[in-house]
């Protein structure tokens, strides 16, 4: 986020809440899933997008949030470390109650409400009985530090990680992947631990070849969504499926997912993890090569990865994003291979309570951030990437 940005609400018939942060999340892949061969993905015309509006910060979208109140542009909230003011915000709650729009600000460690600007500041700050400092963490990708805190039996779900990196590299991401999470009740600010992921999810150290002297790549994404409110959703990659938990604890029956592809060549995982090397290389995340620098780094992703065709796949996420709608059906983001980068692409596979899958494509340039009363809502991006909000109605 730099000093000039503003978290701001653009009027329409709802008020999409925009979080502009570093950079747009990437993903990195190994699973290309599908729907039954007998049943063809539904691909939304691109036609039926409509544009909301747009902002300078729009290019840097790393969140958004609907709101129910309509209302003019407003903005809430600018960079910095004083009073009414955001340091560090790496996401939104999802789901919070009352129509409203909160922010987690890592550097205060606090919780921030921005959907009232003409209203006193409202600021939570995390339990450190429970959350100390520096323990809360994003995960969901090895370029991405926003994070998404779902709303489950009326708690934000903050993810907690007591690992240090003196610890060394692999544990200290090791154990983001497996951190707890910790319920904190918007109305007292009290903190309760209310899951183990590395529990729940088991540890996927033993079920994972790594290739080389690569990191564990498939750590670094904790895919969580809050459905309604009420449950949780948690992709459960050792298992290949999602699971729901309740906010009570009690688990309903887990929905399996397609199994993955068998195997992947060296050029598609150097295309998946070329980014991070590049930043690995250059210290900086982001930044544009030449085609002579791209080829060297490829060609020494090619010689560091070592491993056989299914080491390569099983050391990879398979999925790179997940939501849910408000028919507590779970969508979730396969990973892909196109292109170096590879950015945001279209694919998702909608996931029915019954475990029925159904493909469906979103128009290019379309990424997905909320899906509210029967619209997909997102950011559209044109031809010289500049950003606007706006929506397309959901298939079926």
């Amino acid at each position: 986020m730099t000093s000039s940005d503003r978290i701001s609400r653009t009027a329409a018939s709802y008020a999409p809440l925009i979080l502009a942060l570093i950079q747009m999340a990437c993903g990195s892949a190994d699973d290309v899933p599908g729907t039954d061969p007998g049943d063809r993905p539904i691909a939304l015309d691109p036609g039926s997008v409509r544009v909301v509006g747009t902002a300078e910060a729009m290019a840097d979208v790393r969140d958004l949030e609907v709101l129910p109140d309509g209302g003019a542009s407003e903005s809430h909230g600018r960079l910095g470390d004083g009073p009414e003011e955001v340091g560090a915000p790496f996401g939104l709650v999802v789901n919070a109650p009352d129509g409203e729009a909160w922010v987690f600000d890592r550097r205060a460690h606090s919780l921030v409400r921005i959907s009232r600007p003409a209203e006193p500041w409202r600021e939570i700050r995390l339990p450190r009985d429970v959350l100390p400092l520096g323990t809360s963490y994003a995960g969901r990708g090895p370029m991405a530090a926003a994070t998404r805190l779902p709303v489950v039996g009326g708690e934000v779900y903050v993810p907690r990680s007591m690992a240090r990196m003196e610890d060394g590299f692999q544990v200290f991401w090791l154990s983001i992947w497996g951190a707890d999470l910790v319920g904190v009740d918007l109305d007292t600010g009290q903190g309760t631990e209310r899951l183990s992921l590395a529990a729940a999810l088991g540890d996927p150290e033993e079920h994972v070849d790594l290739p080389g002297d690569f990191p564990p790549f498939p750590l670094w994404y904790r895919l969580l969504a809050s459905c309604g409110g009420e449950s949780l959703a948690l992709y459960d990659r050792i298992g290949n499926q999602i699971r729901h938990l309740a906010s009570g604890g009690t688990e309903a029956p887990a929905t399996p997912l397609p199994a993955a592809r068998q195997g992947l060549s060296q050029e598609e995982f150097g295309r998946a993890v070329f980014p991070l090397i590049l930043a690995e290389q250059s210290g900086a995340v982001g930044l544009e090569t030449t085609s002579v620098d791209t080829a060297r780094i490829m060609s020494r992703i090619a010689e560091r990865a070592q491993g056989n065709a299914r080491q390569l796949q099983s050391s990879l996420p398979r999925y790179t994003d997940m939501l849910c709608d408000e028919d507590d059906r779970v969508w979730i983001q396969p990973a892909d291979f196109e292109g170096i980068g590879l950015p945001p692409h279209p694919r998702w596979l909608r996931v029915d309570g019954d475990g029925t899958i159904t493909e469906i494509h979103l128009p290019d340039r379309f990424d997905l951030y909320r899906i509210r009363d029967g619209r997909l809502w997102g950011i559209q991006r044109d031809d010289f990437d500049v950003g606007s909000v706006a929506w397309i109605a959901a298939p079926g």
